[in-house]
């Protein structure tokens, strides 16, 4: 199962310790992981604890996430659903699905609210494909499966903080085990207050639902999951959503600004598009990316350097790659982390290849093809 570390000792991530722990072969390598035999593996025991009624299955998530979303698109193949229930807002429904329409080109659906602390502030759904949102709302769409915004409009919208293990876990531990081993860390929303209310009207929407169709399929946040669960078979007392009475904006974002809106680097949501436009497989995208993105690099830097009069010698060479992996998986282990990030990597290139190999990768990282200025 998956560590679930309290919150005064790490409430950001696994600890390197955890890892270790639960996971003997990381020091491997972060892409050769291989946990103990997980819980919840027959088919039956995953149905019954995803099922809220006998039509509606839930589906817990995390957001920005190439790896659930991959959890998304596999269960609705592999299953009949009739309806799509989602935890958005039914106000931002047309513009959301016609920024999915322009995919891989990413946008953002912008919503205004009332101005807080003296000025303007704004609500926005990023339309990234690698969003488990996102990616069920695109394959709904493809297979002509009705969706309905289930959650409640809220004139101001409160995110709450959610920390959680990483979602590369799922290569090799089922959703439900990973689901289920959060559970004693999830605390209960405050009543009253917006996550409560957002929960009971979501559960008012899926009785709703259920009358007019046989076969549900939920999205819900991992940290409402239960409580969502709660408040259906309790039929809770819920509170009218609030008027909204601004519309939603599509917004196309900067090359530049990729970085602060994707969940995963642009390079690695770069190779999901082209990988789903191929027809090829993306199931370790997460990791052989990593792997892409510096045989990518090293060719840029390799172009850069050939513009140069002199005669340089190349160190970059496989073996210094390979050791390059090794320090990046180690670092990122000291640091908490499964996989690395932008900042692990960048350091690592630049003590083992120099400044200039370093503001390659950077630059290389931060390519998203399909996105023009």
């Amino acid at each position: 199962m998956i560590p679930c570390i309290p919150d005064h000792e790490r409430p950001d991530r696994l600890t390197a310790s955890s890892v270790r722990r639960h996971y003997p072969s990381a020091r491997q390598g972060f892409h050769q992981i291989q946990p103990h035999r997980p819980m919840f593996t027959s088919p039956k025991m995953i149905d019954t604890l995803f099922r809220l009624s006998p039509r509606i299955k839930i589906l817990p998530i995390l957001h920005a996430s190439g790896d659930l979303a991959q959890e998304v698109r596999e269960t609705l193949i592999h299953h009949r659903f009739d309806c799509l229930a989602l935890p958005l807002p039914p106000s931002v429904e047309l513009a959301v699905e016609q920024a999915i329409d322009d995919l891989p080109h990413i946008n953002v659906v912008v919503q205004p609210e009332p101005e807080d602390h003296g000025g303007p502030t704004i609500n926005f759904v990023p339309v990234d494909p690698c969003q488990p949102v996102i990616m069920a709302i695109r394959g709904a769409m493809a297979e002509g499966i009705p969706r309905a915004y289930i959650d409640r409009e809220a004139e101001v919208f409160h995110p709450a903080p959610f920390p959680s293990p990483e979602p590369y876990a799922l290569k090799h531990v089922p959703l439900a085990a990973f689901c289920s081993a959060l559970v004693p860390a999830l605390i209960a929303p405050p009543r009253p207050g917006q996550q409560d209310d957002r929960i009971t009207w979501m559960a008012f929407r899926l009785h709703e639902l259920e009358l007019d169709y046989e076969s549900i399929l939920c999205l819900c946040h991992v940290m409402d999951w239960p409580w969502l669960r709660q408040a259906y078979l309790q039929r809770r007392h819920y509170a009218e959503p609030d008027r909204i009475t601004t519309r939603p904006s599509i917004y196309s974002v900067k090359g530049s600004s990729l970085y602060f809106i994707l969940g995963e680097l642009p390079f690695i949501t770069q190779l999901y598009e082209q990988r789903r436009a191929a027809l090829r497989s993306d199931r370790h995208v997460s990791v052989d990316g990593i792997k892409e993105l510096l045989l990518e690099t090293r060719t840029r830097w390799q172009l850069e350097r050939q513009q140069d009069t002199q005669s340089l010698p190349n160190w970059v060479t496989p073996q210094l790659l390979q050791l390059f992996l090794q320090y990046v998986r180690n670092l990122s282990l000291m640091d908490g982390h499964l996989t690395p990030d932008l900042y692990t990597l960048v350091l690592a290139a630049k003590q083992m290849a120099g400044d200039q190999f370093a503001i390659t990768l950077l630059e290389t990282a931060k390519t998203y093809l399909f996105q023009q200025e």
